[in-house]
């Protein structure tokens, strides 16, 4: 029982002594209009490109207020079921500020009659302020 206490005690000790990184994502309230922002799947579902620009600027007024604007574009590639596409995304909150850069790739596979599987693929570069 002595042993099973020390763990415990070790354990919340290892616990408490990690050090802990976070950040902020992205907030965005109208992703219904691009789909591709969450879930770079949804390229290869669209038979159609697609550019999308939404800027969103809360609590105006506020100093540090948080802004956060995309860029987006997608479209399909050949006769296949693969599109390819870029999403450029620029984030302040406060003193601290966001950009990144992504590719992204998605593929629609016919499972059935009605059936596709659709797999997304995103990759990209960031600066952290």
């Amino acid at each position: 029982m002595k042993i099973l206490k020390k763990l415990k005690i070790v354990f919340l000790i290892g616990l408490f002594s990690i050090g802990v990184n976070a950040q902020q994502s992205s907030l965005y309230s109208q992703y219904i209009y691009n789909s591709s922002l969450i879930n770079p799947a949804f390229m290869s579902m669209d038979e159609y490109s697609s550019v999308n620009v939404m800027y969103r600027y809360q609590w105006v007024g506020m100093p540090g207020a948080p802004k956060t604007g995309v860029v987006s574009f997608y479209t399909p590639v050949g006769a296949g079921n693969t599109s390819l596409g870029t999403i450029i995304s620029r984030d302040e909150i406060g003193v601290d500020s966001d950009t990144k850069i992504n590719l992204l790739l998605s593929q629609n596979v016919t499972l059935g009659d009605n059936s596709y599987l659709a797999l997304g693929f995103t990759t990209g570069i960031g600066l952290f302020i």
